[in-house]
């Protein structure tokens, strides 16, 4: 870097160090993932990026390990390419004829790049040198606070369930548990769709009369109904539909409710579907104030297949609109999904643009993911101890849409005190492939 002095530090990060290397760190993961995921299916391995770019092996296996990692912290630094090579990797992306990255793809990169340099150049004078202040940095004394120790853990629990009982005061409501289970299967009609049948919902939700409105946002990956209109596509559905594939028109809208699972009376439910959202408005204050009432809803959308968008992912989100105690989010894949995709799952800042903005998680990400349990095949380990009735409300899921529960792969993310107006994100990975190679 021509003109920039040099005033590198030596020895342990500071915690103010720390948190910027952190955030260099993360955009850079971010970054990588995008280049990787706009590059053709037969580019996103080691040995494919290479030969694409015409570019040595080693600085794309680490490119494509870094993108890979589930985690987005500074521990990657050690594994990113050096300076020039990535300088290198963003050249030869641009130079490429026909199938590349977008110019926002690789100028969004370029910036993450210099960034990173004036990081190393700040912190340390060199990547090597960096990597060793990291490595003597402890994650404890005045870091702790920032970080995964186990005093942290309990600190982190702390602010979660204080964040929890603040939301419940502030907006007037709450709920024991926020359910969703989401079930994804091939079109059978269309190869380049996907069914996803849900059911969705609150338990033990508790309104004062001065409550917030009570109002249900969902989305998932853009649906296919404007583009069925638009080019004649016969077989999609048009937006969100009722389970039985009728159409969920605006207005009143009680057939969305499952009766078996909510609370009597029935709640007054309507619907609207602005773009690829689903606005649910429950009227159930009036006949519940003050009471603990369950809500169970359940609808279907035909979106894309994740191997025709780009990048080639399905995002599942349970969104904590309001504060809940508890929230039980599975989602289950199809077999012929589940063996040629890869499942992640983190935790974002809900702001306005996120359902378009897939190339900038980074910006939104928590760097403290959260776990994602392995259910297996079939139903049977569906059941939950924060909802005694979740096993029963799987097997009606799955009854109702008339398909064999063996024939799915169950993955789960239960998390105590979910932090409000943040989104869990279950990613599906159809575009980095099985292999490293």
């Amino acid at each position: 870097m021509t003109g920039t002095s040099v005033q590198s530090g030596s020895g342990p990060l500071s915690t103010e160090e720390f948190q910027i290397a952190d955030r260099a760190a993360r955009r850079m993961h971010g970054e990588l993932r995008s280049l990787l995921a706009h590059m053709p299916v037969e580019a996103r391995t080691a040995s494919g990026l290479a030969r694409h770019l015409q570019l040595d092996r080693t600085t794309c296996q680490r490119a494509v390990s870094v993108a890979r990692e589930p985690s987005q912290g500074p521990e990657i630094i050690s594994r990113l390419p050096g300076i020039p090579g990535l300088r290198q990797i963003v050249a030869a992306a641009r130079d490429l004829q026909g199938d590349r990255p977008s110019d926002d793809v690789l100028a969004s990169l370029q910036a993450a790049i210099d960034g990173y340099e004036r990081l190393i150049h700040r912190l340390a004078g060199s990547q090597t040198k960096l990597v060793g202040r990291l490595s003597a940095t402890p994650l404890t004394s005045e870091s702790e606070a920032f970080f995964d120790t186990a005093a942290s853990v309990g600190r982190f629990d702390a602010y979660t369930r204080q964040l929890f009982e603040s939301a419940a005061k502030l907006t007037g409501r709450y709920s024991e548990v926020w359910v969703a289970i989401y079930a994804y299967r091939p079109h059978p009609k269309n190869r380049d769709r996907l069914i996803v049948s849900r059911a969705y919902g609150l338990v033990g939700h508790r309104a004062r009369p001065d409550a917030v409105p009570l109002v249900i946002h969902n989305f998932s990956t853009p649906n296919c109904g404007s583009k069925a209109q638009a080019t004649g596509i016969s077989g999609l559905a048009r937006g969100f539909e009722h389970l039985d594939e009728r159409a969920i028109e605006s207005g009143s809208t009680p057939e969305v409710v499952i009766p078996e699972f909510t609370s009597s009376p029935l709640p007054l439910i309507s619907s609207k579907q602005p773009g690829a959202f689903l606005v649910q408005s429950v009227d159930a204050d009036g006949e519940n104030c003050g009471k603990p009432f369950d809500l169970m809803l359940a609808s279907r959308a035909v979106t894309p297949h994740p191997r025709t968008q780009s990048p080639a992912a399905e995002e599942t989100w349970a969104m904590v609109n309001f504060p809940v105690r508890h929230l039980l989010f599975d989602v289950y894949l199809h077999q012929d999904l589940a063996t040629c995709s890869i499942a992640g799952l983190d935790v974002h800042l809900w702001r306005p643009d996120f359902a378009t903005s897939v190339a900038d998680r980074w910006q939104t990400r928590f760097t403290r993911t959260p776990k994602l349990v392995m259910l297996g095949r079939g139903i049977e380990d569906s059941a939950s101890s924060v909802f005694a009735r979740h096993a029963e409300l799987t097997r009606l899921l799955f009854a109702q849409t008339d398909e064999d529960p063996h024939s799915y792969i169950g993955h789960r993310c239960e998390i105590t005190h979910p932090m409000w107006r943040t989104g869990y994100c279950m990613t599906f990975d159809f575009g980095a492939g099985n292999s490293g190679h």
